[in-house]
């Protein structure tokens, strides 16, 4: 496509030359990759009368391309589009109609526009236009009663025709082995034809199947091809490299990644978006910036249902944002109707609790299940703890251990550190201790959130000598790890060992930093401890105003001394 001819007949009204340059610019053919160009010049084309725009519009609208995700406007512009004609468009109401979505559902009338959109595309292809070809091919994939075969011989025709998008498609299938004998040399031969010809995402393709399965005489030109294609703005070009980097696991290598996942973010791709944000939010390979971070995630968000819950994470933590429960409940539920199982598992246990939602163990336990269906083994460990203690449903402890090891065996650091508190106490279970705190060590070795239990658990039996040989320094240690990880009680138990003294030398400074960590976590039982430092000016400074609010926020937190002691200060505490 020759961009420039078509910007000078979109600039004097062409309706087909908007929607030509529009598309062009939306696959970065030609041109680099630009959304933000390409929308408008869609949206010039449909309201000057393309029906073909509209469609492109639709499928935007749908998949985020151009912004965030609209349902509604994608089935509008469908519909508008396939009453102007355009068969791609018919294609995307029929689904809209056959899933209910937006619109009443009518399975019947899906059937036929279905039928109507196939009709057009298949005569607009024999009549010998190769992009109807390719279109074509695209909605006879859609079909389970199409053979693949048919549809790698309609794609082979597109690309034969002339369409760069039909050559993409067919080198697919050719690199898969799907309706098309395997050839990897025949594939490549293709996108590299694309990408000679100005289809800078078959530059990107070409470039990750190098990296990632070529000779390694064919890896070197991998990084141009990408590189290439990033440039372009082809968000998964940029993500490949990134990855790239990553694959060396070093910090300087990743400290080289970060910059790809930011430009992939800032071109649309919502993964570059979350790895660059949980780079940046941790401030691993560039400068911390929780602020940042939270603008990143929302991005991610904005662009897929399954992205969110990386930004409820966010809320539950309090970085970058004021910590909100609820908030981070609705991002959990919106990312598990998307599909992400973890998200299930996440918002399962703010039911369990009722922290930010009412509590409801009986849909907790449902959505456990289905995370832990959907290989989420997290929750596979979280739905073991809830048939342990008989929460939502009958109490079955043999259940209950067959999730923790399934769990386990599957690198949960949860399922572990369940695993060994819970191994003990089941009826002929080991009598060594040391048996059941080898799951403790299993835990700590694995590194996850639900690892670092294990290793908080580890460091209070090596500092007090419980089950395991005294070691009080590596026991701190541990609990310093799992504390700067911000573990659920482990800075609460680094505070409460200071305070202790011992063989760890008392130090009311450290261990009221420590339970501040701890209280800002939600962990009553520190705050309240805290508020005895400050009450005392033990290890902070003395203020009778802020132990009040601590005993208060304990008191809150179900700790019944902390009540008496914010209303002995002269707080409101009941």
């Amino acid at each position: 496509l020759a961009v420039p001819p078509l910007a000078t007949a979109c600039g004097r009204g062409d309706a087909l030359a908007c929607r030509e340059e529009g598309a062009a610019r939306a696959e970065g053919l030609g041109a680099a990759r630009q959304a933000k160009a390409a929308a408008k010049l869609l949206e010039k084309a449909c309201a000057g009368g393309s029906a073909a725009a509209c469609g492109d519009l639709a499928e935007a609208s749908l998949t985020g391309a151009f912004g965030p995700r609209d349902d509604v406007r994608a089935g509008t512009l469908a519909r508008k589009a396939c009453e102007g004609g355009a068969a791609i468009a018919c294609m995307l109401y029929a689904t809209f109609l056959r899933e209910g979505r937006g619109v009443p559902k009518d399975e019947d009338g899906a059937v036929v526009l279905a039928q109507k959109g196939g009709s057009i595309l298949g005569a607009q292809c024999d009549a010998g236009d190769p992009e109807a070809c390719h279109r074509y091919g695209l909605v006879l994939a859609q079909q389970r009663d199409v053979a693949p075969e048919a549809v790698a011989k309609v794609e082979s025709r597109a690309c034969d025709g002339g369409s760069l998008l039909g050559c993409r498609a067919f080198a697919r299938m050719k690199l898969l082995g799907i309706g098309a004998p395997k050839d990897e040399a025949g594939g490549r031969a293709l996108l590299a034809k694309a990408c000679d010809r100005g289809l800078y995402a078959a530059c990107g393709e070409l470039g990750a199947g190098l990296r990632r399965g070529g000779r390694e005489e064919d890896k070197a030109a991998a990084p141009e091809l990408l590189k290439k294609a990033c440039e372009a703005s082809i968000a998964e070009a940029c993500l490949e490299i990134g990855r790239g980097f990553d694959e060396d696991q070093t910090p300087e290598a990743h400290a080289e990644a970060v910059p790809f996942y930011l430009r992939g973010c800032e071109v649309g791709s919502a993964t570059a978006c979350v790895l660059a944000a949980g780079s940046v939010l941790a401030g691993q390979g560039t400068r911390a910036d929780p602020a940042r971070a939270v603008e990143l995630f929302q991005k991610a968000c904005d662009a897929t249902d399954l992205a969110c819950a990386e930004l409820g994470k966010v809320y539950l933590s309090g970085l970058g944002v004021p910590r909100d429960d609820a908030k981070a409940a609705a991002l959990f539920d919106r990312a598990c109707n998307g599909g992400n199982p973890r998200a299930c598992g996440d918002l399962a246990v703010l039911l369990r609790r009722g922290s930010g939602v009412p509590r409801d163990p009986d849909k907790a336990r449902k959505l456990l299940d289905q995370a832990c269906a959907g290989e989420d083994w997290t929750s596979c460990a979280n739905l073991g703890l809830m048939h342990m203690d008989g929460a939502g449903g009958a109490r079955d402890v043999e259940k209950a251990v067959g999730l923790y090891d399934r769990a386990c065996k599957h690198q949960s650091g949860l399922g572990c550190f369940y695993l060994g508190a819970a191994c003990a106490a089941v009826k002929g279970g080991p009598r060594d201790p040391s048996t059941c705190v080898h799951f403790y060590e299993i835990a700590c070795s694995l590194g996850d959130d639900g690892g670092q239990l294990g290793c908080v658990e580890l460091g209070k039996r090596l500092v007090s000598g419980k089950d395991l040989k005294k070691n009080w320094q590596k026991g701190l240690e541990l609990l310093h790890k799992a504390c700067d990880a911000r573990t659920a009680g482990a800075c609460r138990s680094l505070g409460e060992t200071y305070l202790a003294g011992g063989d760890v030398p008392k130090d009311a400074t450290r261990a009221a930093i420590a339970l501040e960590a701890a209280c800002g976590a939600s962990e009553p039982e520190a705050c309240a401890a805290l508020a005895g430092l400050v009450e005392a000016g033990r290890g902070a400074k003395r203020d009778a105003a802020r132990a009040i609010a601590l005993h208060e926020t304990a008191c809150a937190g179900g700790v019944k001394g902390s009540c008496d002691d914010a209303k002995r200060l002269g707080g409101g505490a009941k």
